[in-house]
């Protein structure tokens, strides 16, 4: 639930008007009041970037706002009589963690999932912070094998009176894999089964992302190719696996590989 008050006066939209067709290029002065925690200076930057005194630059406000876990902060805008523009912040206070809900978890424990997520009862509720959590829980699933976890925020209940956050989860964790068949992308010369070779990948390994990573360093350090792009991972045809998918450019000019240790130009 998140409050936006805007008070921009008809006087105010004219004098704005007025100023883009003269093609003054000089922009309004502005004063942000009662910012502390995001800076009035972060504040006023923020506005001018989003075309203040638009409503755009206001909402962009309350965003930052937002982010930071200020989900109760109000916005108003005041045209002085001088033409200048004050901007009132109320920031409200800081929304904190009351209740977690966690559904679907078996492979990491719910307790696990929301002691990695940060959202222990009581902690402030910080929606930029929880995405990073987010990202850092599905590399754990991605490191244990499970390529095609989900992690779904399907509940938010803010209570204004408490500034208290009950938030529901719910995980899609899949089921671990083996890796069923290397796929090369890229090569115009270099035989797929080369590639493959220095990868050092084998179908039938059980797919953990640490795989991918020693693959892309054999790769890179084989001074082989021209580029390698980080390996990715896609669904097999049969769904029971997954392709392990390598992208590579080859130099521009030819060479001729002499076995697997190295190669020879030509």
């Amino acid at each position: 639930m998140r409050r936006v008050a805007v008070h921009i006066t008809i006087a105010a939209a004219l004098v704005l008007a007025v100023t883009m067709r003269a093609g003054a290029a000089t922009p309004p002065e502005v004063r942000v009041l009662g910012a502390r925690a995001v800076s009035a200076e972060r504040a006023e930057s923020i506005l001018r970037a989003n075309g203040f005194p638009g409503d755009r630059a206001v909402r962009a406000l309350q965003d930052e706002y937002f982010r930071s876990g200020r989900l109760f902060a109000a916005v108003s805008v005041q045209m002085e009589a001088d033409s200048s523009f004050t901007v009132m912040v109320e920031e409200g206070p800081t929304a904190r963690v009351r209740r977690v809900r966690v559904s679907g978890a078996s492979h990491v424990a719910p307790a696990v999932v929301q002691r990695e997520l940060g959202l222990d009862p009581g902690a402030p509720f910080d929606p930029s912070r929880l995405t990073r959590r987010i990202e850092s829980l599905l590399s754990r699933y991605d490191a244990d094998g499970y390529p095609f976890a989900q992690v779904w925020m399907d509940s938010v209940a803010v209570d204004p009176d408490s500034a208290a956050v009950d938030i529901g989860f719910y995980i899609v964790e899949g089921s671990p894999r083996d890796i069923a068949s290397v796929v090369v992308e890229g090569v115009r010369k270099t035989k797929p089964a080369l590639v493959a070779k220095i990868s050092g990948i084998e179908p039938g390994t059980p797919y953990r992302s640490q795989v991918l990573e020693d693959a892309y360093l054999r790769l890179v350090s084989s001074g082989v190719f021209t580029d390698v792009g980080y390996p990715t991972v896609r669904m097999s045809s049969g769904g029971a696996g997954v392709d392990a998918v390598l992208r590579i450019d080859e130099p521009q000019r030819s060479h001729s590989f002499a076995a697997a240790l190295g190669y020879a130009q030509s």
